[in-house]
């Protein structure tokens, strides 16, 4: 075979395997054949492999398919069509067709004792189900008087077992608020309030007892049964309290008959008395309750939990004024034996709640563009450009930044903006309140701590492994209550910046060749074995800023690995003497800004001087000499007006100026 021959032979095999993989992108829209509406969360599932997409509110949905895949579309109490993935390229719609109400067909009694038997059995089978792990999407709406309030997007790694969601970790997730009558409403403990309710088993759970959790017997005592429609061979039964006053669910259950498996559940109930949800605060007042959630399955060997749906309104009455909350949410579970890869965080993860990691979480957008397993919706677009306009947004767009005030996070990046000690302190500590009491011996190490995480997390896409990690600094966990000294900024920034360090030299290893994800995890152990050893060892050699000479030695290291001068938190001998004078401990804020701005304003860094100096005339504007470097600043950025105004008041106040800048403001 000549070498031309083999070239082409091969660019032909190229092309074709080419050609297999290739896939072609197609969207439609699923409509209920009889009233026109969109079908929303229908499954568009490819045969094969039994993945796919969603369809969102709108009935609509995209996804990428080969030349292969057929599809097969299916919802509840409709019937289950199968279309080669072209359809939807010469179509825009696909008519689903409700399923015949085949009533008529079953043998009713007159009391429709049968259907005690057959929820009974249901009941079993599901209580036979297996657990597994699944990928899940979550979204949460909520609005009063038509007004978006709240919208909340989250992926999540689940385990599924019978009586429903056993557990929940968040992979990542964005939220978006707006004002109202000024105030914030949010509910991101909904997700916790559905994945702790139990289907099957009554013992602990908040909410009304369900059918589920009786037995045939209380069946019979508790709950009036009726067959509202038999559909392809799905029987629909509503199940009624004998007494409303009762704290029992309403509910309506689809049983197959053949299969004899549970195919949806759907509990609900007005003025609801019991429940979990609580006010944020005693003066707030909650009631009138109406909530409504469903339970759908695969009707599957498997029994999978393909959903969960649900709406709650609610009275919501604070001390300025009362409003209705609607809010309106689902669970999908897409992705049956996988998982995402969770990220990483020290050992203190189990103290951050699911808003503390949204908020504090670097905005990772490629993960988004990957993992859209279901399209916005017009409602929620509308919402998005709603909250963008009135509100705000955050891990949705560029408005990803975590500068907003509505957003109140204690977890912030590590940044080159230095960290006061006002910052860490702001929280207040329990220990340290509680030795503080006398009935406790003080024990240095608890009154100072600095609590930081090396966020990591570690995604595949198309067999390429990305990273994003961020230094994340945890203010509430870190306070610091020790007498103050001139290096006490400093070393509390030190310290922060050694982890920001170890996570620069962590990444350098993580990108430097393809890891496992057990390679991965050794990696970021060893990391953080790292710095527990080496934050220790350097706790102890600066002794609370004690040693001046370990403390400049650590600067250095900081300096020439990240550029960072944290000579400059060190208080000069002139702030230490008006420190001394004045009788204050050097922790108030002001001081601790006068220093850094003072000693930026040395370097030649007049506009960071000015904001930090500013900053500190806000909390403290008595200082002759804080008002004669704010004129200085002024001076050097060319602002004579601004600089003569602040010199003029520093004299005023004491301080003597020199003749060369009196006569500057004088031209």
């Amino acid at each position: 075979m000549t070498t031309l021959l083999r070239s082409v032979l091969f660019l032909l095999i190229c092309l074709l395997s080419f050609t297999a993989d290739a896939q072609t992108k197609i969207t439609g829209t699923i409509i209920n054949s009889e009233t026109g509406d969109p079908i929303p969360f229908a499954y568009v599932k490819k045969k094969k492999i039994n993945r796919g997409a969603i369809t969102n509110e709108d009935g609509y949905f995209e996804l990428d398919c080969r030349e292969t895949d057929t599809l097969i579309i299916s919802f509840v109490s409709y019937d289950k069509i199968e279309v080669p993935y072209t359809y939807f390229i010469k179509h825009e719609r696909l008519l689903l067709k409700p399923s015949n109400n085949e009533l008529a067909t079953v043998d009713v009694y007159a009391d429709f004792g049968f259907l005690y038997d057959v929820f009974e059995v249901a009941r079993q089978n599901l209580k036979q189900a297996e657990n597994y792990p699944t990928k899940t999407y979550f979204a949460l709406e909520t609005a009063t008087s038509g007004i978006p309030v709240e919208l909340l997007e989250c992926y999540y790694n689940a385990e599924i077992g019978p009586s429903g969601i056993n557990d929940l970790q968040l992979k990542n997730g964005r939220i978006g608020m707006s004002e109202e009558n000024g105030t914030y409403f949010t509910s991101l403990n909904t997700t916790q309030i559905i994945s702790d309710y139990r289907l099957l088993n009554k013992r602990n759970n908040q909410f009304p007892t369900n059918p589920l959790q009786l037995n045939k017997r209380q069946l019979k005592r508790v709950y009036k049964l009726k067959l509202e429609a038999f559909e392809a061979g799905v029987y629909k039964i509503s199940f009624t309290p004998k007494n409303s006053e009762w704290d029992y669910f309403n509910a309506s259950v689809w049983v197959d008959k053949e299969t004899e498996q549970l195919v949806q559940i759907n509990l609900h109930e007005k003025g609801l008395k019991k429940h979990p949800f609580t006010v944020i605060d005693r003066q707030h007042k909650m009631d009138s309750l109406n909530f409504d959630i469903t339970y759908t399955f695969s009707n599957d060997s498997h029994q999978s939990l393909d959903k969960i749906a649900f709406n709650y309104e609610l009275k919501y009455d604070n001390e300025y004024h009362s409003r209705v909350m609607q809010s309106g949410g689902v669970f999908l579970f897409f992705e049956k034996d996988a998982e995402f890869d969770l990220p990483y965080y020290t050992e203190t993860d189990h103290k951050l709640t699911d808003y503390d990691k949204i908020v504090g979480q670097p905005y990772n957008e490629r993960f988004w563009a990957q993992n859209e397993v279901i399209s916005p919706s017009r409602k929620s677009i509308a919402y998005q450009a709603y909250l963008k306009r009135a509100g705000v947004l955050l891990n949705f767009d560029e408005l990803a930044k975590h500068n907003n005030q509505v957003f109140k996070n204690r977890i912030v990046e590590w940044s080159a903006g230095r960290v006061l000690l006002d910052d860490i302190n702001q929280f207040g500590n329990f220990q340290v309140a509680k030795r503080s009491t006398g009935y406790h011996t003080q024990i240095i190490g608890d009154l100072y701590n600095f609590q930081a995480h090396i966020y990591l997390d570690r995604n595949v896409y198309n067999d390429t492994v990305y990273y994003l990690s961020k230094t994340l600094i945890d203010l509430e966990d870190s306070y610091y209550y020790l007498k103050v000294n001139k290096n006490t900024t400093c070393i509390i920034n030190t310290y922060y910046d050694l982890i920001e360090f170890e996570r620069r030299s962590m990444m350098e290893v993580l990108e430097s060749a393809q890891w496992s994800k057990l390679q991965v995890d050794s990696i970021y152990v060893k990391s953080q074995d790292w710095i527990a050893t080496n934050l220790k060892y350097y706790l102890l050699e600066v002794n609370h800023g004690e040693n001046d000479a370990a403390v400049k030695r650590f600067n250095k290291v900081i300096f020439g690995n990240l550029g960072i001068n944290n000579s400059l938190l060190i208080w000069s001998d002139f702030m230490a003497e008006k420190i001394e004078v004045q009788g204050q401990d050097g922790s108030e804020p002001w001081i601790q800004l006068y220093n850094y701005g003072t000693a930026l304003l040395e370097i030649g860094q007049y506009e960071e001087s000015l904001q930090q100096l500013l900053q500190a005339f806000e909390l403290n504007n008595s200082d002759p000499w804080l008002a004669y470097n704010i004129g200085l600043n002024y001076l050097k950025l060319g602002q004579i007006k601004k600089g003569c105004e602040f010199l003029s008041l520093a004299k005023e106040k004491g301080e003597e100026v020199p003749d060369e800048l009196t006569s500057e403001c004088e031209n």
